[in-house]
């Protein structure tokens, strides 16, 4: 067999394609480069049916779907031992042996195996990332984006432009007066702290649409629910959020023992190419220049252990984290939109449905659910896509449009309502040990009731609240003199949230009020004095 070039080469690839075989493709050696090899490969990946395309070039590393136990939808890097195989799905592969006795340019070509050491050289080769399918994102819903002529069209298949391969079962068509009460039915049954908290969720479960398809052309916060107490619902809304767009949410979570940080657990789970991610029960500081890079730069470089360095696009991922007491640096809390809730009443009843509770009832409906998110953003951009005219938010384009949106078509509290103030209390590890305290104050019915530091030192010993200036040790295990610097160090960390967060007298922590005054005070001993006091009250 004479030897051909390149370009007779892929036209004999491209002709037996077309009769329906697979296409013969050498191997590199005998007069064959790998880039040769390289292009053929994937030319014979090209011309697959976009069902059954089966690699794709993500950020500069070759990519296969494949499906976790649930049956959710994932990337995974391919790895040359892979790849081995994988290249017989889709050619013949052949390696050329020299005529014994021939010139250079006579040849005979027979089956081989591609070994590993080739896959990898194929697999990093220019020619055959840059021939391959693009990809940035994997759905298990179809995505909705914006059209031509700004119009709203949904996907359901790979797109080559929008490099989004959506999957499943297609949306339901519902009237926008039953999407609304659908939207406000997923988040009825939580007890939020004001009416800005109960805006900011609808607006969790539109964002994902929004951001998946670039329809609104604005990044996401992080939205971050926070809880007062342990069972609180916080990791529940997460499953109904990710059941809305028919996920199982990738969770990632702190580790203080063991391999894998909180960073490299996140590019794990960012590597994976789905697209609602929940950092989970976060607890102390989240301090990750990384995740905080993440949330506002247009390419993030991520890498899982003994895998490529991937290029992911950012913009199309939904992030949210849970926890019950955290502190943000201030960074991070520019990038994060905060939701509070508090424990339901042991007497809440909350809804029924003939499938269970709302998360089995919105599994056995997702198509109708996700069909009344779509139905708000057609409604929005029918609208002329209108956005408030200022934010009272550092992600200024989400909150102006997700603002709009919420008071406009689901008839909510402004968006940001109170929010400043609950930044700041993320942003201070003193608001974290005074909010404990309030909670601590509700729950002994101590509200309205005057109390000196010596009281509070008490009060934080009853409800393992941080003893100030105790260094880990018990208030029965201190002295007199350890008593006397806990309520020290107690009033002084007050002094200084006043000055931080309040006037003189009252500071506003969440939906409580802490006022002080100094008061005459008897002691139990007969001893009086005036002295400091805090009295405690719902805002």
């Amino acid at each position: 067999m004479a030897f051909s070039s390149n370009n007779e080469v892929v036209a004999s690839e491209l002709n037996k394609i077309q009769e329906g075989t697979l296409p013969e493709v050498s191997l590199p050696g005998n007069g064959v480069s790998i880039n040769d090899t390289a292009e053929a490969l994937a030319m014979a990946y090209r011309n697959e049916s976009k069902a059954e395309i089966r690699l794709f070039n993500r950020g500069g590393a070759v990519c296969h779907i494949v499906e976790d136990s649930f049956g959710t939808k994932m990337l995974a890097a391919l790895e040359p031992q892979r790849a081995c195989s994988e290249f017989e799905q889709v050619a013949r592969l052949v390696k050329r042996k020299s005529v014994k006795g021939g010139s250079p340019e006579d040849y005979t070509v027979e089956p081989t195996v591609c070994a590993s050491g080739t896959a990898k050289q194929i697999l990093c080769s220019r020619k055959f990332l840059d021939s391959i399918s693009k990809i940035n994102l994997v759905t298990n819903v179809p995505v909705i984006l914006r059209g031509k002529n700004n119009e709203c069209r949904i996907i359901n298949s790979y797109g080559e432009a929008s490099g989004i391969f959506p999957t499943g079962a297609p949306v339901e068509n519902v009237p926008l007066d039953e999407a609304i009460r659908l939207l406000n039915l997923v988040v009825a049954d939580f007890h939020y702290q004001s009416e800005g908290d109960k805006s900011r969720a609808l607006a969790a479960l539109l964002t994902p649409a929004l951001v998946a398809g670039g329809i609104s052309n604005a990044r996401a916060p992080m939205m971050l629910l926070e809880a007062d107490k342990s069972q609180s619902g916080k990791g529940f809304f997460s499953k109904i959020l990710g059941a809305i767009y028919n996920e199982t949410p990738v969770t990632v979570a702190q580790r203080e023992r063991g391999t894998g940080g909180l960073d490299e657990n996140f590019d794990a789970a960012v590597c994976s190419g789905r697209q609602i991610i929940v950092l989970d029960n976060l607890r102390g500081k989240l301090n990750s220049p990384q995740i905080e890079a993440f949330l506002t730069s247009e390419r993030h470089m991520a890498r899982m252990p003994y895998s490529p360095q991937v290029e992911v696009e950012p913009g199309h991922y939904f992030i949210m984290a849970t926890s019950n007491n955290f502190e943000l640096t201030v960074d991070m809390a520019n990038r994060a939109c905060i939701i509070r809730i508090f424990k339901q009443s042991k007497n809440y009843r909350f809804q029924s449905f003939p499938e269970g509770n709302i998360l089995d009832h919105i599994k056995a409906n997702q198509p109708r659910y996700l069909g009344a998110v779509f139905v708000v953003i057609r409604e929005w951009v029918r609208l002329g896509s209108r956005r408030m005219s200022h934010a009272a938010h550092d992600f200024r384009d989400w909150c102006k449009v997700l603002d709009w949106i919420v008071q406009n078509i689901l008839h909510g509290a402004p968006l940001m309502e109170g929010h400043r103030e609950v930044q700041m209390v993320t942003i201070h590890p003193e608001v974290n040990w005074l909010k404990g305290l309030c909670n601590t104050i509700r729950d002994l019915d101590e509200l309205d009731n005057p109390m000196t530091a010596l009281d509070l030192a008490e009060r934080c010993e009853l409800a393992e609240v941080e003893l100030p200036g105790a260094q880990g040790a018990s208030w029965q295990d201190l002295d007199k003199k350890g008593h006397s610097q806990v309520c020290s160090q107690i009033g002084r960390r007050l002094a200084s949230l006043y000055k931080k967060l309040g006037d003189d007298r009252e500071v506003c922590i969440g939906n409580f009020s802490v006022t002080r005054e100094r008061r005459r005070i008897t002691y139990a001993s007969g001893k009086s004095e005036n002295a400091m006091c805090y009295s405690f009250s719902i805002a």
